[in-house]
């Protein structure tokens, strides 16, 4: 059973990345260090539209996602501008979504900590001025 993305999420900030992810699937267990990094925020969600069938998973903060697992080997990211050099030495792609940089990194990237962490931080941002 497909489930709708939250309300909360359907908005100018997230719109392109939804789009993208849309058709998306992902093994969820590839992401069980990005999963189990993110339980240290109190404020962030998880949504997966559909697990029994492997569909795209997404982490957001209030209104903002800022993480996402698509495919079987990466986590993506959504980083400031001023951050971006630093997770691009890591980042296996790149994307340009939403006005944000958005980046594909191993799933047990030695960095991922860190770079989940910046990533939160962004969202929190974009959260209180979107």
């Amino acid at each position: 059973m497909t489930r709708s993305v939250p309300g909360i999420l359907q908005n100018d900030n997230n719109a392109e990345v939804l789009r993208y992810l849309e058709p998306l699937s992902c093994h969820g267990d590839n992401l069980e260090l990005l999963q189990s990094l993110l339980t240290a925020y109190p404020d962030v969600y998880r949504f997966c539209p559909d697990t029994r069938n492997y569909r795209y998973i997404l982490w957001y903060t209030g209104n903002t996602v800022f993480a996402y697992g698509a495919g079987m080997q990466y986590a993506s990211l959504r980083i400031a501008d001023n951050d971006a050099e630093q997770v691009a030495a890591f980042a296996q792609d790149s994307l340009r979504l939403d006005g944000s940089n958005w980046f594909s990194l191993p799933a047990y990237c030695e960095q991922l900590e860190n770079l989940a962490r910046l990533a939160y931080q962004h969202a929190r941002v974009l959260d209180r001025t979107g």
